[in-house]
């Protein structure tokens, strides 16, 4: 009973201790040495805490700006574009329109009897329902049947017909406008066919004064056995050494055929 009394008593001691003192409480070993057959005392110790260690840092202080610190923004130099100016579009030139029924020459003439031949034989082939692929094949072989006589009858109208298509080609070319020639040539070059020429009354002859000169200097001992090229050569250099005065003769001897081939062909 005494035992009873004083682990009471020990307890009490205790709280009172704890209740005085914020820290952990300290019991004496008295306390923790008594025990009885009833009740144990139980000694409950507070977790030890660490304090921890303040280890925030202080912000640092702003910038003060004042008036007279303030950085005032630096203005970039505008740089002086230059606008491209827009160039006016220039319209292309509408091509000029050609007249088909213009550009279209006259018909050429048979230039030989066997021409006119294998004219005539196709047209009667064609007319007798022969095919033409054949006809093109036994054509030449009927033409190497014929006799000399024969053929010759055929060539009797080759001149008169071949005058008759001069005449009508150089009228076709008189009555064309400016530039129609130019095109109709350009056209058929694109197509692969030969280029026209102007008619042979309006070609003037290629007589000039080194022509005259070169007729004559030819005709010397030493450039009789000379080629065509080494003949040229050795002309224009005797050409240049000329003097003024000889020139001038061959220059006029040239200048009196051409006006007199004008005059025979109506074009003075």
């Amino acid at each position: 009973m005494l035992s009873l009394l004083a682990a009471r008593s020990a307890v009490r001691l205790a709280g009172g201790l704890l209740a005085r003192h914020s820290a952990a409480p300290v019991l004496s070993r008295s306390a923790l040495s008594l025990r009885t057959f009833l009740t144990t005392a139980q000694l409950q110790f507070p977790a030890t805490t660490a304090k921890a260690k303040a280890t925030t840092t202080k912000p640092k202080p702003k910038a003060k700006t004042t008036k007279a610190t303030a950085k005032k923004p630096v203005k970039k130099p505008v740089k002086n574009v230059v606008k491209a100016v827009k160039k006016p579009v220039e319209k292309k030139p509408k091509a000029p329109k050609y007249d088909r029924t213009l550009m279209k020459p006259p018909t050429r003439q048979a230039t030989s009897a066997y021409t006119v031949f294998m004219k005539q034989y196709l047209i009667d082939a064609h007319a007798n329902s022969v095919d033409k692929k054949e006809s093109f094949k036994q054509g030449p072989k009927e033409w190497a049947k014929l006799s000399d006589a024969e053929k010759e009858t055929y060539a009797a109208n080759i001149p008169e017909k071949k005058a008759e298509y001069e005449k009508k080609y150089e009228e076709w070319y008189r009555a064309l406008p400016l530039g129609y020639f130019r095109e109709i040539n350009r056209r058929r070059k694109e197509k692969g066919k030969f280029m026209l020429r102007t008619p042979k009354r309006m070609r003037l002859p290629p007589s000039t004064g080194y022509i005259e000169f070169f007729k004559d200097y030819r005709g010397t001992a030493p450039m009789a056995e000379m080629s065509l090229i080494a003949a040229a050569k050795s002309a224009g250099a005797a050409w240049r050494a000329l003097p003024e005065a000889e020139k001038e003769k061959y220059n006029q001897r040239g200048r009196e055929k051409r006006e007199e081939w004008k005059k025979n062909n109506n074009l003075a």
